[in-house]
């Protein structure tokens, strides 16, 4: 037999949870594919018999007559009389004449696979000879690729902004993620929006942030009118514009796929679907149900007749994998360990806003670490300096669990710069119940901030002195040095979410390279370390690393401006992460971001200032050159994730212009 898949080209998207994305040639996936995948199966008979129209075409003028058959006006095949369909089953012309049909796709897939795609060598379709295969498939080929663009309008398809898909009108989706729910749905759907930017595939506009990926038209919101959804994803500008629809639970309503096929033309859709092993995705929906719906009426009237309470949390079973530990048991009378965490980041603001949430706002009740330096109370570093210390030193730390709904918070904006902490969090943790809060600020200056914070705190250990001498200790030729050191690693790493992990400060990369500063006449050493403020500012890429572990909607990003120009609006930001646990901060008009950990830098004899045009211009250079994409990738992620229309854009400090794309 002849091996579909070694011509499609199909590829297979893997989700970190092993789950499978099935291939979808009309969008040439082997732009995003990771991997090259043999043997798949013919999912899509659709795509392929809309295909074989053009291949049918084709093929039958290839075609010698069949032995024996019955001179007709098919068999003739002359110029002048009807021009038959090519059957090659036998039997009558009628079992291949899904040409002229809007319904082709009913053609059973073994007809096509069986006998359509049979070896050349090994004979023929009822003495039918291929002696022209090569062309016949490659014609197939194209057609897998273009063939849905020349499909007229489905028969009986509604008049509405869908189906007459003209410009000015709304854009409707016409590709569709269905499923399923707990397979890397969230994760995929990211890839292809977010990290595969290009695409332009557009989402769902001015609906709550989790709508924009999940709309839930067809199966929830669908008295709302199919003009309705064409207007949620914004005016068609041009034709081959391109929307999607990444809702999971359609696979869940039987009605669905009905309703897609009279609202919109059936043979212009394609479907994405993720799938994964069906016990642990089961067991992941139910600890999903745990973590978040379990407080509504419905989902605890149902599991309750199974024994489950309604504070389920210290009846889930342990994380698959996961464990067996005092985080994981959560059990009354033993250690508190944190499930909310402030990762990061250095000089965005970390400090003030722990202790805003851990002292002014105390009626939060968010335990810190007990019975370590004052210092550590903030930043007790187990996940990345201590983790040898064990996961029961670790909640031995946070004081006695008293109630099941006690919460501690763990603020280290160090675990953002470790590739490795998000790993052991999901290891260690329930995975489900864990909240990240993230403070960012202009990564030029939080830069600066921290190469001055060296100079006040840190340079006086020798491995900062080693790693900074050899620039002459100046903030200027560590731009010039070793930026482009940093930017070579990040260009010559395939993938995104793989810039932190092997672009980070302690990354090896930076073990081996040795340059020689011209204006000291020295080498460099400890090359890692000196690009740490800039390794530390690329918040883009840190965020898709922790992507990778946790969905993007436990975290909870502020910007150190905006808490500083509008504080209250900016702090809201943060509910998401605080009502999970049941937490709600009230904040008065007046209220502003505490001003804490702001060293003067006394005997800083060493440290390189500027004037503010010369920085300007030093940071206008790191914003195009070397920030850029990182940027970008924030943007979008507060956008897509978060439903900020209109991010800060650190560039117009620089008087940077906005790509069109941002404006």
């Amino acid at each position: 037999m002849f091996d579909v898949s070694t011509w499609v080209n199909c590829e297979v998207v893997r989700a970190p949870s092993e789950s499978c994305l099935f291939f979808n040639p009309n969008l040439r996936l082997l732009e995003i594919a990771k991997r090259r995948h043999k043997g798949v199966g013919m999912w899509h008979p659709r795509l392929f018999l809309s295909a074989i129209i053009t291949a049918a075409l084709y093929a039958a003028v290839e075609v010698p007559f069949a032995s024996g058959a019955a001179d007709n006006a098919c068999t003739r095949r002359a110029v002048g009389e009807g021009l038959c369909p090519a059957d090659p089953r036998g039997g009558g012309a009628d079992k291949f004449c899904f040409l002229q049909t809007t319904r082709r796709w009913q053609l059973q897939r073994e007809i096509l696979i069986s006998e359509v795609f049979r070896d050349r060598e090994t004979a023929a379709y009822k003495g039918v000879g291929m002696g022209h295969t090569r062309l016949f498939l490659s014609v197939i080929t194209t057609a897998v690729l273009y063939a849905a663009v020349e499909v007229p309008f489905a028969s009986g398809a509604a008049d509405n902004a869908c189906t007459r898909r003209a410009v000015g009108e709304g854009l409707c989706p016409e590709l569709f993620l269905i499923g399923f729910q707990k397979a890397g749905s969230t994760a995929l759907w990211f890839y292809l929006t977010y990290e595969k930017g290009h695409l332009g595939l557009k989402y769902a506009q001015g609906l709550p942030a989790d709508d924009n990926k999940e709309i839930h038209f067809f199966d929830v919101k669908y008295a709302s009118g199919i003009e309705w959804y064409a207007s949620m994803y914004g005016i068609r500008n041009a034709t081959d514009e391109i929307s999607m629809d990444a809702t999971p639970d359609y696979t869940r309503v039987p009605q669905v796929p009905a309703r897609i096929q009279k609202e919109l033309i059936p043979d212009r859709c394609r479907f994405i679907v993720s799938i994964r092993d069906p016990v642990t995705r089961a067991y992941s929906w139910y600890k999903h149900i745990h973590a978040v719906y379990l407080q509504k009426d419905d989902y605890d009237a149902a599991l309750q007749p199974f024994g489950y309470k309604a504070d389920a949390a210290v009846e889930v079973p342990f994380a698959s994998g996961a464990a067996d530990n005092a985080c994981t048991r959560r059990a009354v009378g033993e250690g508190l360990c944190p499930e909310l965490f402030l990762i990061g980041f250095q000089k965005a603001g970390s400090t003030a806003l722990w202790f805003y949430l851990t002292y002014e706002k105390g009626h939060l009740g968010l335990k810190y670490a007990q019975g370590l330096p004052a210092d550590d109370n903030k930043e007790i570093h187990f996940f990345d300096a201590k983790y040898a210390s064990g996961i029961e030193w670790y909640a031995s730390m946070y004081g006695i669990r008293n109630a099941t709904d006690e919460i501690s918070m763990d603020a280290t904006p160090d675990y953002t710069r470790v590739p490795q902490v998000p790993a052991r969090i999901q290891k260690e943790l329930i995975p489900d119940r864990c909240r990240f809060i993230v403070s960012i600020r202009d990564p030029v200056t939080r830069a600066y901030s921290w190469y001055k914070h060296i100079h006040a705190v840190f340079l006086q250990e020798d491995d900062y002195d080693s790693a900074l001498q050899p620039f002459g200790y100046k903030f200027s030729l560590m731009v010039k040095y070793v930026v482009p050191q940093v930017l070579r690693c990040i260009e010559s790493t395939t993938n995104a979410n793989d810039v932190h992990g092997n672009c980070g400060y302690q990354s090896a990369y930076f073990h081996a390279p040795r340059v020689e500063i011209e204006e000291t006449g020295l080498e460099t050493k400890l090359l890692g370390l000196a690009s740490s403020p800039f390794c530390d500012s690329l918040y883009g890429y840190i965020l898709l690393h922790w992507f990778k572990y946790f969905n993007p909607q436990q975290f909870c990003v502020v910007v150190y401006e905006d808490l500083l120009d509008n504080f209250e609006g900016e702090v809201a930001f943060l509910k998401p992460c605080l009502s999970f646990y049941g937490k709600e901060v009230s904040i008065w008009p007046s209220e502003q971001l505490p001003k804490l950990n702001e060293q003067a830098c006394e005997s800083c004899d060493k440290l390189e200032t500027f004037e503010p045009e010369n920085f300007r211009e030093l940071g206008a250079d790191l914003h195009r050159n070397f920030f850029l994409t990182s940027n970008e990738l924030v943007r979008s992620s507060l956008m897509i994730f978060y439903g900020r229309a209109r991010p800060r854009r650190w560039e117009d400090a620089y008087d940077i212009p906005s790509p069109a794309s941002e404006s």
